[in-house]
């Protein structure tokens, strides 16, 4: 997660001079009442992505994706081939605020002669009702796909999803997040 000419949509409310790494995007939705800061910082897998929250959110249904600015390049795929996610996620300070956090890897192709999206989760660190513990630090995660040469679009993001009416005093960092073909 190098660089910083990463582009992050108004939707999570970024306070200037927020930076995101090279070659990918974030978008959000429902955040009325939070802001983030979108910084960069050393870490043990290379330069780790973090975004500090502040704010309480005012109503139910707020999230965070990052995710890569280009999907996966279809015609760098044969059938066999195993697409592989990684990532490394950290929550630092207090996450009382925070409900989940998840990496999918995301494939679209037809099932049935219909356009179907699968995602693929190894991660999903859901609390519903309740959130996460004050701080939590994930393994190194993966999730893993076979391709079969039907896949329309081979993607994947990280979410981030906020309580409602919860004080935010957290910070989020992804040390290493990508795709590769194994």
């Amino acid at each position: 997660m190098t660089g910083s000419t990463g582009v992050i949509n108004a939707s999570v409310n970024p306070v200037a001079g927020s930076v995101l790494a090279d070659n990918y995007k974030a978008s959000g939705s429902g955040l009325n009442g939070i802001t983030s800061r979108w910084y960069k910082e050393p870490s043990a897998y290379g330069e780790a992505q973090c975004i500090e929250l502040a704010g309480a959110m005012a109503a139910a249904g707020g999230y965070i994706y990052v995710q890569p600015a280009a999907n996966v390049t279809l015609s760098n795929v044969l059938a066999g081939d195993v697409i592989e996610m990684v990532s490394a996620p950290e929550i630092v300070g207090n996450s009382r605020g925070i409900l989940g956090w998840e990496a999918e890897l995301i494939i679209t192709k037809p099932v049935a002669g219909t356009s179907t999206t699968i995602y693929y989760r190894s991660m999903d660190k859901y609390q519903e009702p309740f959130t996460l513990p004050t701080s939590w630090k994930g393994m190194l995660e993966t999730q893993r796909y076979t391709g079969d040469v039907t896949e329309t679009v081979i993607t994947s993001r990280m979410g981030l999803y906020l309580a409602a009416g919860i004080a935010q005093d957290s910070r989020v960092k992804v040390a290493q997040f990508g795709m590769r073909k194994v």
